[in-house]
């Protein structure tokens, strides 16, 4: 397995591809684990990715934010002693649960692997109990992810499971923040 940390992809010149930086074509083949940074401890993480790289998987997708407390709305606990957010603030994220999520970006790159990453799931966005983004705190959410992993193979996906809606300026904000924040080195 080599290390993808370096990896820039981008959309090839006649729109039906991912390629790298060197122009080679960059096989898409993921697996999804949605609650990767709150549901498994280090060792568990290491076996998964393990495996996943070692059959053949590409891209690992997850969601930096789905749920911010430590007992999520679908009634599961996270097992992590960090929120993501301070105070449910988007502009005070959490630097204990960034590390995690430092070391799992970090592992899957050198495993071989794209981390395919929801910046949060709609109902952080809609009208939810769990919502907590407006477009200026959408934006400097996504900026702040953007910068922290520039130097990472990152793709992101600015959005939940669900149509944006009225929302979609939140979207889009959030959207512009990865990309100013990432120098638009990564795929948005």
């Amino acid at each position: 397995m080599r290390s993808v940390k370096n990896l820039k992809l981008k959309v090839s010149a006649n729109g039906r591809y991912f390629v790298d930086q060197g122009g080679q074509p960059f096989f898409y083949l993921g697996d999804t684990c949605w609650l990767l940074f709150q549901r498994l401890n280090h060792e568990e993480l290491d076996e998964y990715l393990k495996d996943r790289a070692a059959k053949g998987f590409t891209v690992i997708q997850a969601y930096v934010l789905r749920g911010l407390d430590r007992k999520h709305p679908d009634g599961n606990a996270s097992l992590l002693d960090a929120t993501p957010l301070l105070d449910r603030d988007p502009g005070r994220p959490n630097e204990e649960f960034f590390k995690n999520v430092d070391y799992v970006v970090n592992r899957a790159n050198e495993l071989g692997l794209v981390m395919g990453l929801v910046t949060a799931k709609s109902w952080h966005v809609t009208d939810h109990p769990e919502r907590v983004f407006d477009e200026k705190n959408a934006y400097t959410f996504g900026k702040f992810l953007g910068e922290r992993y520039r130097n990472n193979a990152v793709m992101w996906f600015p959005g939940g499971d669900s149509a944006p809606g009225k929302y979609d300026a939140v979207w889009v904000a959030m959207a512009k923040g990865l990309k100013d924040g990432s120098g638009s080195s990564q795929l948005v």
